[in-house]
């Protein structure tokens, strides 16, 4: 799956699509940094196209790992200024070749990471939030109150006592 995935991501870099890897292949606490896979490293040196590091913070407090939904909290995100990395026809490429341009890349994401700040971890309180207390209620309470309104007993209903 991964050759027909790094031919799909060069057929759309060389159209001039944007497309977005987690070179890393998985989140990572604090600082550190795991292996980088090859794949970010191919991509760069088969189409030539600029690799834009970006660093996240906060995202693992935010949504720790078992969590079924994220915790509304800051996160911080910072991108850096792009790296080109010279474009070769060779096929295979030389492993010395992509070697270095993986650990070129890991050295940009980790000064990226250095300088994203760390965000406040207080509890955001969204501004959207009301607005979708609301529209949950309009989506929850008034059908079910129709419904209730259709299949309640209209012996019970006092208002209809009153009237009668």
């Amino acid at each position: 799956h991964n050759g027909e995935a790094l031919r799909a991501a060069v057929a759309a870099l060389q159209a001039g699509d944007v497309i977005g890897i987690f070179p890393e292949g998985t989140t990572f606490h604090r600082g550190t940094l795991p292996e980088i896979k090859r794949g970010v490293a191919l991509l760069a040196l088969k189409t030539g196209v600029p690799v834009v590091p970006v660093a996240f913070r906060g995202c693992i407090e935010a949504f720790p790992e078992g969590a079924r939904v994220p915790r509304p909290l800051q996160l911080c995100m910072r991108y850096d200024k792009p790296a080109a990395y010279p474009k070769t026809a060779l096929d295979p490429i030389p492993e010395p070749q992509v070697a270095q341009t993986i650990e070129a890349i890991r050295h940009r994401l980790l000064e990226t990471l250095k300088a994203t700040p760390t965000p406040s971890q207080r509890r955001l309180t969204p501004s959207w939030l009301k607005e979708l207390q609301i529209a949950l209620c309009a989506l929850v309470v008034l059908p079910l109150t129709s419904l209730l309104t259709l299949t309640a007993n209209p012996t019970l209903d006092p208002l209809r006592k009153a009237h009668t």
